[in-house]
This record gives C-alpha cells, sequence and structure tokens, in this order.
C-alpha cells in the first residue's frame, strides 16, 4: 500500500467489528454450561461493562456469588476467543469506508490483545472483507505467558512496528474503545483517539483521559486537523 512513514494502530474488538453477539453467546453459553436457572442477562451486563467494571466484579452483582462469578469469568474470558465464536462479529457501519480514506495517508495496522495465533485475526479480516485495506495485523500470541498486563502488550508491539517501519512517532496514533488502548498510547507517548463502539463508556474513557473521544471511527477522518495538532497530549479534547 506504498510508502508511508505515518500509522493508525487500531484495536479490533469493539473498534472495527461489533462484538455484541459474540458476547451475548458465550454469557449463554456460560449460564448453559454452569447449570444456571436463567441466562445472563447481557444488557444488563453491558450496562456495568460501559461504566468500567471488570467480568468478575459485573458478574459478583449479576450473580450475587463472588466464587461462582470467578469461575464464569473464567470460563467466559476462554470461550470469547474461541474462532468459532469469532465468526459471530460483524464490522460496523462505514469502516470499510473510513480504512479506504484514512489509508491513503496512513499504514492501517491492526493489533488485537487476544493470545490468538496472527493468521486467526486475517482470516476474521477476510471474511468481513477488509483484510486487503489493512498493512500489517499483529496478535498477543507470542506474550501468552508473559504476564504482561494488555496495554503493556500493546505498547511493546506499537513500539517494535514503529523501530522496524522506522515510523514517525508524532504523527501516528492510537485508536481503541477501551483502557487498554488509552493506556498503551500513554506509555508509547502516541496520541489517543477512544471510540465509543465498544465496551466501555464515554465518561469512563474521560477519566481515562483519552487525547480525542469520537463517536465511531467515520468520524475520525474528519477528526485528522485536531489529531495533527496534538503533540504528545499537550491537549485533551472531546468531539464525540
Amino acid at each position: 500500500m506504498g510508502n508511508k512513514d505515518q500509522c493508525i494502530f487500531f484495536d479490533l474488538d469493539g473498534t472495527l467489528t461489533s462484538v455484541n453477539r459474540r458476547y451475548a453467546k458465550v454469557l449463554e453459553d456460560v449460564a448453559t454450561t454452569l447449570g444456571f436457572k436463567e441466562k445472563i442477562n447481557y444488557s444488563q451486563y453491558y450496562k456495568f461493562q460501559r461504566r468500567g467494571l471488570s467480568g468478575v466484579e459485573i458478574l459478583t452483582k449479576i450473580l450475587g456469588n463472588k466464587e461462582l462469578a470467578q469461575a464464569s469469568d473464567k470460563m467466559r474470558i476462554e470461550r470469547l476467543v474461541e474462532p468459532c465464536m469469532r465468526q459471530l462479529d460483524t464490522l460496523l457501519p462505514r469502516v470499510k469506508e473510513s480504512l479506504d480514506k484514512l489509508g491513503r495517508q496512513y499504514e492501517i495496522i491492526v493489533i488485537t490483545v487476544d493470545k490468538l495465533l496472527p493468521h486467526i485475526i486475517q482470516e476474521q479480516l477476510e471474511s468481513l472483507s477488509v483484510a486487503h485495506k489493512v498493512d500489517r495485523i499483529y496478535s498477543a500470541y507470542d506474550y501468552r505467558r508473559s504476564g504482561l498486563k494488555p496495554e503493556s502488550i500493546k505498547a511493546k508491539i506499537i513500539t517494535q512496528h514503529i523501530q522496524l517501519a522506522r515510523s514517525d512517532l508524532q504523527r501516528s496514533f492510537v485508536v481503541g474503545d477501551a483502557e487498554t488502548d488509552v493506556r498503551a498510547a500513554k506509555i508509547c507517548k502516541l496520541i489517543s483517539v477512544a471510540v465509543l463502539t465498544g465496551i466501555r463508556g464515554k465518561r469512563f474513557l474521560e477519566h481515562e483521559k483519552a487525547d480525542i473521544i469520537v463517536k465511531d471511527v467515520s468520524k475520525i477522518p474528519d477528526a485528522l486537523d485536531s489529531i495533527k495538532r496534538l503533540k504528545f497530549k499537550e491537549m485533551n479534547r472531546t468531539l464525540a
């Protein structure tokens, strides 16, 4: 896609793809497997998730039992990353058009902190007809036994890519829907752009001090001037 010295590091889940069907199905399977009398209400789970609560914290509130919540969350995390479950994900609106516009100026990099082989993500993007719009895909597979926090893993991947590609640090930025993305950007001293299409809500992302918050990735091309003016987090601004 040409030689570009500036990158956009996109998160996948909740940023480019909708994970609602996958999350709901996983919670349904967990309830069935553990023999719950009632399904775990995904709408209720999602509301807590938008506020920044962890899976265990949410399930403790819903189930009223921390030990059961821990067992449920462990199963939930394992099921979420199964390739068959990822097939339930759909492309968010206007993602293709946005990647087309942004790909003219930027190298498009997709990073997931799921500990999957990169070819699984490649196949998912191919099934969604956007793989050809992405320059490089990274996953956390090589860090599966590292014990590092997700934001540290993402930061290491970003740093490695910038060094190898000799990308312009000041003109590159990170896009994602959660604290992992914002924190990784801070570690790398990159601009963070948060979207509201994923697991976290606007108030939580403001608390995390995302540099810019937009409704979805389709708003990023219009926000490029604002993004370019930001230098190593000299301001905190919300466009949503």
